[in-house]
C-alpha cells in the first residue's frame, strides 16, 4: 500500500461527550486529527485495565513509547480516544454498548472536524481488546446506543446456511478491527493456563456479575468468539505467546473462529511476549498494526 500523506501537526480535541447515561457519570473521548491530511480514515483506540480501571489517556508502556496519539496522526489518521463504564459502575453488557455508543457518535460528528466518518478501525489493549473486538462484531442495529437488546442473541455462526450461501448480515460498524492480548472466550479462560479467571473476584467474573462458570450463557453470549461470522470485519490479532494473563490459546481461538467462519484474520504471535508486551521493542509490534490499518483503511 502507497503511504499515506502524513502530517505535520496534530489538532487535539479534548473531552468530547459522546454519551450520557442517568445515574453514571458522563462518558468523554478525546479525539486527534492530523493536519494538512483530507479526510483521514480513523482509528477508534480502547483503553485496557482489566474491566475494573483506566481511561482514555492510558496507555501501556509500549505504546506510551510510540506515542500513538502522536504517531498515528502523522501517519495519516486520525485517533478517538474513548472512555467507557468499569466493572464496578456496570455489569456486562454496558461497556460493550458505551463503545458502540462512540462508533455511533463518532460516525455521525467526526465529518464536522475534517475526518471520514466511512473509514473506521478500532484498536483495544487487553479487556480494550475484547472491547475493540466486540464492537467490530456485532450488527449495524447494535451500533445505535438505544439499541442494546441485540446483544442477548448472537448472531448464528459459520460460512453459511443450508444451502451453502453466506448468511445476510447488517453491515459491521467498523472495517477493520485490532486485539492486542485480549480475552476471547471467558469460559475456557481457566482450561488454557488462567484457573483464576473462575473465581469470584476475577476481572471476567466482576464484569458479568458472577463466577464465569456460574454463568455459562451469559458468558458465551459475552465472549467474541460466539459473534464471528463471514460478515465479521478484517481482524489483526496479536498476543504475546508468554502471556502470564491472558493464555495465548484466547488468540489461536479467536483466528480459529475466524477461519471456521471464512472471515479474514491475521494471528501475529509475539514469541516470548508478555501480557502488555512488556520488553518488546515498540517498532515489532506497531508496525504490524500500521500496515494492517493502511489494508483496511487506506
Amino acid at each position: 500500500m502507497p503511504e499515506a500523506r502524513r502530517a505535520t501537526s496534530v489538532v487535539v480535541h479534548r473531552e468530547l461527550l459522546y454519551r450520557t447515561v442517568p445515574g453514571f457519570r458522563p462518558l468523554a473521548l478525546d479525539l486527534h486529527v492530523p493536519e494538512g491530511v483530507t479526510d483521514p480514515p480513523l482509528v477508534v483506540y480502547v483503553h485496557g485495565g482489566a474491566f475494573r480501571e483506566g481511561h482514555r489517556a492510558w496507555l501501556p508502556p509500549v505504546l506510551a513509547d510510540a506515542d500513538i496519539f502522536d504517531w498515528l496522526p502523522r501517519q495519516g489518521f486520525a485517533v478517538a480516544s474513548v472512555d467507557y463504564r468499569l466493572s464496578g459502575e456496570a455489569l456486562w453488557p454496558a461497556c460493550v454498548d458505551d463503545v458502540l455508543a462512540a462508533l455511533h457518535w463518532l460516525r455521525d460528528s467526526v465529518a464536522g472536524f475534517g475526518v471520514d466518518p466511512t473509514r473506521v478501525a478500532v484498536w483495544g489493549e487487553s479487556a480494550g481488546g475484547y472491547l475493540a473486538v466486540m464492537a467490530g462484531l456485532v450488527t449495524a442495529d447494535l451500533a445505535r446506543p438505544d439499541s442494546p437488546g441485540p446483544l442477548a442473541s448472537p448472531p448464528a455462526r459459520g460460512r453459511g446456511g443450508p444451502d451453502g450461501e453466506a448468511e445476510t448480515a447488517p453491515a459491521a460498524p467498523v472495517r477493520g478491527i485490532v486485539d492486542w492480548y485480549g480475552p476471547t472466550d471467558f469460559a475456557t479462560m481457566a482450561a488454557q493456563g488462567a484457573p483464576w479467571t473462575d473465581e469470584p473476584d476475577s476481572p471476567e467474573s466482576q464484569l458479568l456479575g458472577a463466577p464465569v462458570q456460574s454463568v455459562p450463557e451469559l458468558a458465551r453470549r459475552a465472549s467474541p468468539c460466539t459473534w464471528v461470522t463471514a460478515a465479521s470485519p478484517p481482524l489483526l490479532v496479536m498476543h504475546g505467546t508468554a502471556d502470564q494473563l491472558v493464555p495465548f490459546g484466547q488468540a489461536r481461538q479467536l483466528a480459529r473462529a475466524y477461519s471456521d467462519a471464512g472471515a479474514h484474520v491475521e494471528l501475529i504471535a509475539v514469541p516470548g511476549g508478555t501480557h502488555v508486551f512488556d520488553g518488546t521493542p515498540a517498532e515489532q509490534v506497531t508496525e504490524p498494526v500500521l500496515s494492517f490499518l493502511r489494508s483496511v483503511l487506506g
